[in-house]
């Protein structure tokens, strides 16, 4: 399948590319889909793409798509669902169920892609002393 991905190519420098990924074998606890929404986050891909070394790269920790596939061990996700994962900027997803949450059917996926935000804050919560 092409999946169209945002890479950091070089410092400063990014591009849309295309590539090819084998999207049709499921594990039997993956889930796969078409990204709906993802979030840019400036504090860390701004600043990487600026200050990092390590190129090509792609990016992205904060993406909606809506589950097309399920795995044969996935009951509590289904086809049609929208859901959250930590996914990076492409055109499609495929992660394991674990780490997903099922979006409430009024909620924005653009707005659930901030969900990710509210963990970064929570870290620095729970963590400073």
């Amino acid at each position: 399948m092409d999946i169209r991905k945002i890479i950091f190519t070089a410092k400063g420098k990014v591009e849309l590319q295309t590539e090819q990924e084998d999207m049709d074998h499921l594990e039997p606890n993956e889930v796969a889909g078409p990204t709906v929404a993802s979030m840019i986050s400036p504090g860390t891909e701004i600043q990487g793409c600026l200050l990092g070394e390590n190129f090509p790269r792609g990016i992205g920790y904060a993406s909606v798509f809506r589950v097309e596939r399920v795995g044969t061990e996935v009951h509590n996700i289904a086809p049609g669902d929208l859901v959250f994962c930590l996914g990076r900027h492409q055109s499609y997803q495929k992660v394991d169920a674990k780490s997903l949450a099922k979006l409430p059917k009024t909620l924005d996926p653009k707005a659930a892609c901030c969900a990710r935000f509210m963990g970064i804050s929570m870290t620095t919560l729970t963590t400073t002393r």
